[in-house]
């Protein structure tokens, strides 16, 4: 017997099938399909898109919850630089890198002509980031680690 309608909602809400059920239809929602993109930016992000359309260098100062992520990472990809550098703080790492492989890319189709995101904080993450076959890198770091991390000097023409 449910005590009460909080307890039964909390019950459902966290088996495993709920929540993987959830995940897919936001990751289903949110995907592009070729060009076109599933979900729709908000006005407050598409404008500030275009404010800064012409410009290459930017910083999107947007209040907490108001997707400054998918703001930097459309404007990023609308770059179309061969390597992208993101610094975050390092309880966001994870939220970039998984940001990336959910909306922009495609697991299936790894070949050289795709995009791969790789965690900079990891050891061997600089190495595989150096030394990829994709023609777009992401690195994504921390602000302390991107001073320890000398092979970052040599970056050029990055995002």
């Amino acid at each position: 017997m449910v005590d009460d309608w909080w307890t039964w909602l909390w019950r459902i809400c966290s088996t495993q099938k709920f929540v993987w059920l959830f995940n897919w239809w936001i990751t289903g929602r949110n995907k592009k399909k070729g060009s076109e993109r599933i979900m729709e930016l908000f006005k407050h992000q598409k404008d500030a898109l275009e404010q800064t359309k012409d410009l290459n260098r930017v910083a999107y100062y947007l209040d907490m919850g108001l997707g400054k992520t998918f703001v930097g990472a459309e404007k990023m990809m609308s770059l179309d630089a061969r390597v992208n550098l993101i610094i975050c703080q390092k309880s966001k790492v994870n939220d970039w890198i998984e940001h990336f492989f959910t909306f922009y890319i495609d697991k299936s189709k790894c070949d050289e002509s795709g995009a791969w995101c790789y965690d900079l904080t990891k050891s061997n993450g600089i190495e595989m980031f150096e030394h990829s076959r994709y023609r777009i890198r992401i690195g994504v770091i921390n602000y302390d680690l991107i001073f320890r991390r000398m092979q970052l000097l040599k970056l050029k023409d990055f995002t």
